[in-house]
């Protein structure tokens, strides 16, 4: 199914139990495995595969099998392959409403502070925590009678166990960086079948090139331009899942002009050809 938005319109669980697990496997040799995102929910990820490395706004973690991560609510990630075998990651994602009202004391004494980041939880993820997290693969896949009792139980044990080593700090101002970046990640998601310049983004959140590419690269370790091109290759691999798409009609929808040039860069950062993921794809 095409994704249609980066900041994930996508609803995780249902509207009445806002809680997914996505057990994510690579069979083959990506480099980019989710690209530059952010979300309201909570995630707890755990690589179950190969080395990864996970981006959290300014911060890089090399992620090896077993191991995980707490990302808060709307922190800007990514997730890259940093070996060239199968990869695969564990992705539980909740929404708080979940949890608690934003008027029960859990929420005013935990959940506000955590996504305000006046309370810190640990980023790296205790053993305990990334062994649970498997074990619940089975429990989403089973769905038996009362499984959202354990699940939610589950998420409470976990936070739980991460707030009693969090830190109390006083709350940051609002980045205003990350503000343009999200900004600017929204416009892309909008617009990327389109022509899109430096230029334009620039324009479009009122600072020069210059300062955009340098909070970008701060922020992300990657360019306006290098994310444009990361979330159109994303974007083609859903397209290219449909065999009635020709490659070039694909390249042409995702913002390139040039199939020579989509091409170079869906080898460049899918580690094939286009026409190769398809086949690959398609007759798995």
């Amino acid at each position: 199914m095409r994704q249609e938005s980066l900041k994930e319109p996508l609803q995780h669980g249902t509207p009445d139990f806002p809680v997914a697990l996505y057990n994510n496997h690579f069979n083959r040799q990506y480099d980019l495995l989710a690209p530059l995102h952010y979300h309201r929910e909570f995630e707890f990820l755990v690589i179950t595969e190969g080395v990864v490395n996970v981006q959290i706004e300014k911060e890089s973690y090399t992620l090896q099998k077993g191991e995980g991560v707490f990302i808060n609510s709307g922190c800007i990630h990514m997730i890259s392959g940093m070996d060239k075998t199968e990869h695969g990651f564990i992705a539980l994602v909740f929404d708080y409403s979940l949890l608690c009202h934003e008027s029960d004391k859990i929420f005013m004494s935990y959940i506000k502070h955590i996504i305000n980041q006046s309370l810190l939880l640990p980023i790296s993820l205790p053993k305990e925590i990334c062994i649970h997290i498997q074990k619940l693969c089975s429990i989403f896949k089973e769905a038996s009678f009362g499984h959202e009792f354990y699940i939610k139980s589950s998420l409470y044990h976990i936070l739980f166990l991460l707030i009693q080593n969090a830190r109390r700090v006083k709350a940051p101002v609002q980045s205003v960086k990350s503000s343009i970046i999200k900004t600017v990640i929204d416009y892309i998601k909008e617009n990327y079948s389109k022509t899109i310049s430096l230029q334009e983004l620039a324009d479009y959140v009122h600072t020069s090139r210059e300062y955009l590419c340098r909070i970008f690269n701060e922020i992300t370790s990657v360019s306006p331009v290098v994310y444009l091109n990361q979330y159109r290759i994303q974007q083609s691999t859903f397209l290219l899942l449909d065999s009635s798409f020709s490659i070039s009609d694909i390249a042409f929808s995702c913002g390139f002009h040039n199939s020579s040039y989509f091409n170079k860069l869906f080898k460049r950062y899918m580690g094939c050809t286009p026409t190769e993921f398809r086949e690959k794809s398609l007759f798995v």
